[in-house]
């Protein structure tokens, strides 16, 4: 008998108080904290776009557009005496080094490539390296690999054009990404 009532005793114990400590869960809270971010021009974003950096050199094809950076290969902008084109010749391979700078603005390495896949024709564009004493790395091959914080790489675009004339042959976009190789978040 002492031993039912023990038992009897110690699971009304036992029920009371998973009662009394198992009341603490949450089922709603709404919280007002601030947020301060600043968007920047692509030339002082984490991930620079830079246009005005010594080693280049074709920055005339390269200008900002509310801040952001826009590639144009239509016209020359030279001031000699053959300043006048329009464009680009058909059934050719230009190759214009060192058009802008992408550079590591923030703490981490990161792993950076470019996507063109948003052009028009993304088989005709090429976006080669070089390095930013401004020696070309492969004129031939897409850039992509890593940048430590505090350095960059140029880009310089190749651009294979068709055989025919065609004034809206090309439009698109490019999109550079940059992440960090040792978050986890990323996979």
């Amino acid at each position: 008998m002492e031993r039912r009532k023990f038992i009897i005793g110690a699971g009304a114990l036992a029920t009371g108080s998973s009662a009394a400590v198992g009341t603490g869960a949450l089922s709603s809270q709404s919280s007002t904290r601030s947020v301060s971010a600043a968007v920047v021009n692509d030339n002082k974003g984490l991930v620079g776009l830079n246009v005005d950096d010594s080693s280049l050199e074709n920055t005339e094809y390269a200008s900002y557009e509310d801040g952001q950076l826009t590639l144009t290969f239509e016209g020359a902008s030279n001031s000699g005496a053959f300043s006048s084109s329009d464009g680009l010749n058909p059934d050719s391979t230009l190759y214009f080094d060192n058009v802008f700078q992408i550079r590591n603005q923030g703490e981490d390495t990161l792993a950076i490539d470019i996507d063109k896949s948003g052009l028009d024709n993304p088989t005709a564009f090429t976006f080669y390296g070089a390095w930013t004493n401004g020696k070309n790395m492969n004129r031939d091959s897409d850039w992509n690999g890593q940048a430590s914080a505090g350095h960059g790489v140029n880009i310089g675009v190749k651009i294979e054009t068709p055989d025919n004339v065609d004034a809206n042959w090309e439009t698109g976009n490019i999109v550079i990404n940059a992440n960090d190789p040792n978050d986890q978040n990323n996979n």
